[in-house]
């Protein structure tokens, strides 16, 4: 028993070798990696979760400002809100401008799909109806 604490306490003194920092640090970015990419499915889950929500809360805040009446009384508690550089509440016609023209990529995204689905169905009955106009023709003779 005696051998057995002075061969324990010969491999602890031992300095760690380069290949065991490199494993246990490989050890360790792993377990990073695992907490990171839990993290980032936690918070895609919950940008799915809310993200239309978000956006239209959003969108609402930007084309209807808060009203005179109510900012006159939010003024004395929210004065940091009035030193910020950009209000909602200022927003002039260039501005819903740009935000328009941010916007047109994702409305395209998502009216793309039905464009294509019509221009399909529209190409689909022309050639149909030019077929069977052909095919009546060619009876006929």
């Amino acid at each position: 028993m005696m051998r057995k604490k002075t061969m324990d306490s010969k491999i602890a003194k031992k300095p760690l070798t380069e290949y065991k920092k490199l494993l246990a640090e490989k050890c360790q970015v792993k377990a990073r990696y695992k907490e990171l990419e839990y993290q980032m499915e936690e918070d895609f889950q919950y940008l799915q979760h809310h993200g239309g929500s978000m956006l239209l809360s959003s969108l609402t805040s930007m084309i209807f400002p808060k009203s005179k009446e109510k900012e006159n009384h939010t003024e004395h508690t929210e004065s940091s809100e009035k030193s910020s550089i950009f209000s909602l509440g200022n927003l002039n016609f260039s501005n819903y401008l740009s935000i328009g023209k941010s916007l047109l990529p994702v409305a395209f995204s998502i009216a793309q799909p039905f464009l294509l689905s019509w221009g399909l169905g529209k190409v689909q009955s022309g050639l149909t109806h030019t077929l069977l106009k052909w095919w009546k023709h060619r009876k006929k003779k």
